[in-house]
């Protein structure tokens, strides 16, 4: 993203427990269950069906009826729910944002990537953990080409190696007004990463089946900046850093989709 960098936000993490009251459904304030929390119970079967993904399969559900907000808001802190349906259509002048969900396949395990911005105390987001993505330029011309272009410049995807597959639910950000377009892009092989100095910090390449493990899912209090607390965040976690807001909604969605 060519924008500021990011500081990694402290956080108590706290492993979500579907008999703990803390850990609430923030679209109706009950308690999350199994089924809630991992659009499936975490068995063989969901797990190979992660390692088995069916590309074809996959590009036709992005091309029909997607789970939309109902599966972004499983992942939202509940007291931000309220101003997501608040607004789920964007203002006129809403900033745009596209961001890439890339997808390979290796030694039979499918994967992603995911960065770590650096620290920069003047951006909220500093040392956060997203999908590579960043602001559509008026030059770009299509949203996809963003995705693309961001992810080139941030972790040195060649564009020309990656098939859109499709995209996934639009999700504005109010506090941000940012509208983001969230595109699942499939790779032949591994690529080889090249961070881009200044702005990424840490590449992640998790399994997707690493997100349907409920032991990777947690509600945290964040600190972001070193100065508000957000507290009951559901986050997944990676290498005991939390993934959440927009992106860990976003990547709620994709996980939904596949399930």
């Amino acid at each position: 993203m060519s924008s500021n960098k990011y500081t990694q936000p402290k956080f108590r993490e706290k492993r979500l427990n579907p008999l703990n009251s803390e850990a609430l459904n923030p679209l109706n304030g009950e308690a999350l269950n199994g089924e809630a929390l991992n659009g499936e119970a975490l068995n063989s079967e969901a797990l190979n069906s992660l390692n088995m993904l069916d590309i074809p399969s996959l590009r036709n559900r992005l091309t029909s009826s997607l789970p939309g907000r109902e599966a972004q808001y499983q992942m939202a802190f509940a007291h931000r729910v309220d101003s997501f349906k608040d607004r789920l259509d964007p203002p006129e002048n809403a900033k745009k944002a596209c961001i890439l969900l890339s997808l390979w396949e290796e030694e039979g395990v499918w994967r992603t990537a995911l960065i770590r911005r650096t620290e920069n105390p003047r951006d909220r987001h500093s040392g956060q953990i997203s999908f590579p993505g960043g602001r559509h330029d008026t030059g770009d011309g299509s949203f996809a080409f963003t995705a693309l272009r961001e992810a080139q410049e941030e972790i040195g995807i060649p564009p020309e190696k990656v098939e859109i597959l499709g995209q996934l639910t639009e999700l504005y950000i109010p506090v941000s007004n940012f509208s983001v377009y969230p595109f699942v892009g499939l790779l032949q092989a591994k690529p080889n990463f090249e961070l881009q100095p200044g702005e990424v910090d840490q590449i992640f390449t998790p399994s997707l089946a690493h997100f349907q493990n409920p032991d990777n899912r947690s509600m945290s209090d964040v600190l972001v900046g070193g100065q508000v607390a957000v507290k009951n965040v559901p986050c997944f976690m990676i290498e005991d850093r939390p993934i959440w807001g927009a992106t860990a909604m976003i990547l709620s969605e994709f996980l939904a989709l596949i399930a």
